[in-house]
């Protein structure tokens, strides 16, 4: 487990990707996106932030975060990713976060990392404009979202979007988003919840 205090040194100037989510749980799917994305992105680092609640989601995930925590431990199988705890110390808001994690890290060069999925549902998040002005978003293209993508409140709100077919490795844009066009990884933590009693996968103790 890491604290956020070390995601990173104060005056690092990193190129970090932040993966956040349920992870309910875990999957080969987060880290064959999180591969894609130190390569296509020319990132140092990506952080997995587990939320200890999605407030777009009736279950309460509170109980399970030690059990979500461990799944993501499990699959971060590259020296570059590292599962953090960050969103347990503030209010689990994305855009509270982020604020956060600019100031105590100024140096550092941010992009937020996440799904075709939560792209079309951007615009139900918290702040969601002041989030999308805060950091650069990289969408991992899921093949059969992409042209509803494109058509997203996000999209159309902020024209300034560029779609990756190959690398980037040029500076991010700020109030741009990216998709990365790829292969679509066919795990998922619904499918794994589904072959549970209840759809829990874990043993309360």
């Amino acid at each position: 487990m890491t604290r956020f205090g070390l995601i990173p040194a104060r005056d690092t100037k990193c190129r970090i990707g932040l993966l956040g989510g349920s992870f309910n749980p875990a999957h080969e799917g987060h880290l064959y996106i999180s591969l894609e994305a130190l390569k296509r992105l020319n990132l140092d680092r990506i952080y997995w932030l587990v939320t200890p609640q999605n407030p777009l989601k009736k279950l309460n995930q509170k109980d399970s975060f030690t059990q979500r925590f461990a799944s993501a431990c499990e699959f971060a199988k590259d020296p570059r990713i590292t599962v953090s705890d960050i969103e347990c110390h503030f209010s689990g808001y994305t855009i509270d976060t982020i604020t956060r994690l600019k100031q105590l890290h100024p140096d550092a060069d941010f992009i937020w990392l996440m799904g075709a999925d939560n792209m079309l549902a951007f615009h139900h998040w918290k702040s969601w404009r002041s989030l999308a002005k805060a950091i650069p978003i990289a969408i991992f293209d899921r093949q059969d979202n992409f042209y509803q993508c494109l058509k997203s409140k996000l999209a159309t709100c902020f024209p300034h979007g560029k779609i990756v077919t190959s690398a980037f490795t040029g500076a991010f844009s700020e109030h741009s988003w990216y998709i990365i066009r790829m292969k679509k990884h066919c795990e998922s933590s619904t499918r794994i919840r589904s072959l549970f009693p209840n759809g829990i996968w874990y043993q309360k103790n």
